[in-house]
């Protein structure tokens, strides 16, 4: 009988932490308002930037803020023109990566006191 507690606890344990682990997604259309100057390439650095949306739909309920902080990894990997201020975009949203970037522009996301960043999935621009 304690066995069976014990595994029981055990896959209670594990589930519940994996379940924690997996990011939430949410799905987002907004304008960009704000493009981070001097875009390094990715290349021996995972270099992740935040850019500022001014936003016209996003899924997650909570989220109140007229703009919004997106963070996008290699940012150079979608094309030199494919970011512009006033193009609207339509993407997917995760609250989490856990894939080792660095934020170059961190000092975008402090005045906007999240409790996660959001970070970009798949994305394309639809103007």
């Amino acid at each position: 009988m304690k066995s069976l507690l014990i595994a029981i606890t055990l896959f209670a344990f594990t589930f519940s932490s994996t379940a924690q682990d997996t990011p939430e997604r949410y799905m987002f259309t907004g304008k960009l308002v704000s493009v981070p100057t001097n875009v390094a390439t990715c290349g021996t650095i995972a270099a992740a930037y935040a850019y500022v949306f001014e936003v016209s739909m996003i899924s997650d309920d909570n989220y109140t803020q007229v703009n919004i902080p997106i963070i996008v990894k290699c940012p150079d990997f979608l094309g030199e023109n494919f970011f512009k201020e006033g193009a609207t975009y339509k993407m997917e949203l995760f609250n989490a990566s856990t894939d080792g970037y660095s934020i170059m522009n961190e000092d975008v996301l402090e005045p906007f006191n999240l409790d996660h960043n959001y970070w970009t999935g798949d994305i394309k621009r639809i103007d």
